[in-house]
């Protein structure tokens, strides 16, 4: 992560946020999809972008930090998650889409609480929105609308390959001050 020392001491916080999460996210995911997974270190983003399309199941985080909290999975993943979930199931499907949802619930919610236990806080996710193709443009907005802050790791299998993308984007007022205790 080179550029740290050109960060404030609010983004390296969002980082250092963003791996905590990251790191039980991709336990979690890993479950899921019957995979080992690990997380990437987490960069900062000014926008989310990806040459894929993307699905994305967002939630809004709730308490003493506010902000959002994003998975996103390229096509295969989510192609991958269904199968795991739901084999056979129609990928454009109420019940696909109901069970992406909850996925990405199981994995936020532990992003969120990883995050909430280093800091001795509450912290909880609101009810999923689920993001159509292009959800990389529209969570792009969301941020923007809650001040740019965000981090990004990429949630993948012991060979390096990308299964998803996890995004902790807190709002700009609720980033608490002081070094993390790890």
């Amino acid at each position: 992560m080179g550029e740290s020392s050109t960060l404030s001491a609010p983004s390296l916080r969002v980082l250092e946020f963003a791996r905590l999460g990251a790191v039980r996210a991709a336990r979690a995911y890993g479950l899921l999809v019957g995979s080992e997974l690990r997380a990437s270190e987490p960069e900062p983003v000014s926008g989310v972008r990806s040459r894929d399309a993307v699905l994305g199941i967002v939630f809004e985080l709730q308490g003493e930090v506010g902000g959002l909290v994003a998975l996103l999975l390229p096509g295969r993943a989510r192609a991958q998650l269904l199968e795991s979930l739901c084999p056979g199931v129609d990928p454009g499907s109420d019940r696909a889409a109901s069970a992406l949802r909850e996925a990405g619930n199981i994995v936020a919610s532990q992003a969120a609480s990883a995050v909430a236990d280093e800091l001795g806080a509450r912290i909880a996710i609101s009810v999923p929105t689920l993001l159509a193709e292009g959800a990389d443009a529209l969570l792009r907005r969301m941020i923007a609308r809650r001040g740019g802050v965000a981090a990004e790791s990429r949630l993948g299998d012991t060979a390096g390959r990308a299964a998803a993308r996890l995004v902790f984007a807190p709002d700009a007022c609720d980033v608490p001050d002081g070094p993390a205790r790890f």
